[in-house]
């Protein structure tokens, strides 16, 4: 299992839902490159779901490298470093 993945696994039992609370929508999340692929979270009520593939009407997506996006999780870049830099795309 890529690293990748297993970060995604885990991003529903760290939902902290008391920073959540009146928010509702779905983030696609397109990771390009080796150990990458597509995953989408649904935060609605208080609660956070993770689907593999695209989602059916994402609110947001964002499509970054492999390597960016463990640079992001591991604290080591900055996500407005990135958009302005290395060409990652947010969609809303």
């Amino acid at each position: 299992m890529s690293l990748v993945k297993t970060i995604f696994e885990q991003m529903p039992r760290r939902f902290m839902r008391d920073k959540a609370v009146g928010i509702d929508g779905v983030i696609q999340y397109d990771v390009r490159g080796e150990g990458g692929g597509t995953w989408h979270l649904v935060i609605a009520d208080g609660t956070c779901t993770l689907g593999e593939g695209p989602a059916t009407d994402p609110r947001l997506t964002l499509q970054i490298s492999t390597q960016d996006w463990l640079r992001l999780i591991a604290g080591k870049q900055s996500p407005e470093a990135l958009f302005r830099t290395r060409g990652t795309r947010v969609g809303v």
